[in-house]
């Protein structure tokens, strides 16, 4: 069993920025799912940021004039797993699978369907993939749709791949991999020489292809940093590139997601683009602004540096005020421990003692205030008496 999640602006009734999405068919939209290797936790709303990212959506990683996430034409999402074991059948079953035959089981509506389907994956997310699309292709040919036609079917979709040892040359998706050759948790065996013909050239970056697939990677000398937000830092060399394939993906996605023809985004179209944007010699910066210029998903609207400042000042503002929220939870769960355990403390005293002692310890605790005393009734009483005897 899998969670579905799509992030959205936060709110004051919405602090995460996350809305659950109960059916795999109410996903209309082209959409970017993203996944890690720690999705079973909280951990994925930071998974679905970081993609939001790639896509030079605005967040609070990147306070700059980029897309209001609401009102761009695609959906971010991600996935709680679980169970790992399960992951890759659960992904099938709960939502790529539903997804792609939502609509029927005509080639040309597949296409569609399948063409609305973006991954950006970190470490095992890759892996995830790679063994859903296996299941996914039994799955399909169990409806006697040929395997000529899946492997069209799968074509459609976009796979972009940090972080992961996963060797990913044979998927049906379009996939593009990027590894850090110093990342001693993923690099391969030939990773030094690479280096070493990198650094002979004076480059931090290189980039092949297979002749027989439509996958690509994407190698780089980084710092060896195994983590989703390294990829996306400016001094990442491959940032500007992977920005470049998540965007071009979703914009094709886009734009051909009601073309009934196989409309897979051509391979030489992504090597234009890691060559542009990944292995020129520009300032990373430079580069990011010059692909910012070129990205225009049709219908989205850009904040204003102004507009972009003051959304993360309201982002900012909701975090505390969720840390405030949890602060007041945990003070009150103890202070309503801290009543439990003076209600069974004063149960206990009072079973073993007498009433006087009882409440004598109650009084000098200050749990009890003392008993009011029974000398005025008396005086009353004496003076009425007296007052007969004067009349």
């Amino acid at each position: 069993m899998l969670n579905i999640y799509k992030k959205i602006n936060k709110t004051r009734n919405n602090m995460y920025g996350i809305k659950e999405i109960t059916n795999a068919k109410d996903l209309n939209r082209p959409f970017l799912l993203c996944i890690s290797n720690n999705d079973t936790d909280k951990s994925i709303f930071g998974i679905i940021r970081d993609g939001a990212h790639a896509a030079r959506m605005h967040t609070t990683q990147e306070c700059a004039n980029k897309f209001d996430l609401e009102k761009t034409p695609i959906d971010f999402i991600g996935v709680r797993f679980s169970d790992y074991e399960t992951a890759a059948n659960d992904l099938v079953e709960y939502l790529l699978y539903p997804h792609i035959v939502a609509h029927g089981f005509s080639k040309n509506t597949m296409f569609k369907q399948a063409r609305k389907i973006n991954l950006y994956t970190f470490d095992y997310g890759s892996s995830i993939y790679l063994n859903a699309e296996k299941i996914l292709f039994e799955r399909l040919k169990k409806e006697n749709i040929t395997e000529e036609e899946i492997v069209y079917i799968l074509k459609q979709i976009s796979l972009v791949s940090t972080g992961s040892s996963e060797d990913l040359s044979n998927t049906y998706a379009t996939t593009i991999s990027f590894v850090d050759l110093k990342d001693e948790l993923i690099r391969p065996d030939d990773s030094d020489e690479f280096i070493k013909v990198l650094e002979e050239q004076h480059q931090e970056s290189m980039y092949n292809y297979w002749d027989d697939n439509n996958s690509m990677i994407f190698r780089f000398i980084g710092t060896g940093e195994h983590s989703p937000k390294y990829y996306l830092l400016d001094e990442c060399p491959a940032k500007p590139a992977i920005s470049a394939m998540v965007s071009n993906f979703l914009l094709n996605s886009f734009l051909n997601c009601d073309v009934p023809q196989e409309a897979a985004i051509n391979r030489d179209f992504c090597i234009d683009s890691l060559y542009l944007y990944g292995t020129n010699n520009m300032p990373r910066r430079m580069t990011l602004k010059n692909l910012d210029e070129h990205i225009n998903y049709p219908g989205a609207i850009k904040y204003t540096d102004e507009e972009a400042y003051l959304r993360n000042e309201v982002d900012d503002c909701y975090k505390l005020i969720n840390e405030a929220d949890k602060i007041i939870d945990t003070y009150e769960e103890q202070m309503d421990e801290m009543k439990n355990a003076i209600n069974l403390l004063i149960s206990k005293i009072k079973d073993n003692c007498d009433d006087d002692t009882f409440d004598k310890i109650l009084v000098e605790a200050g749990i009890r205030p003392p008993k009011e005393k029974k000398t005025t009734k008396k005086t009353t009483k004496k003076s009425t008496k007296n007052n007969k005897k004067v009349n």
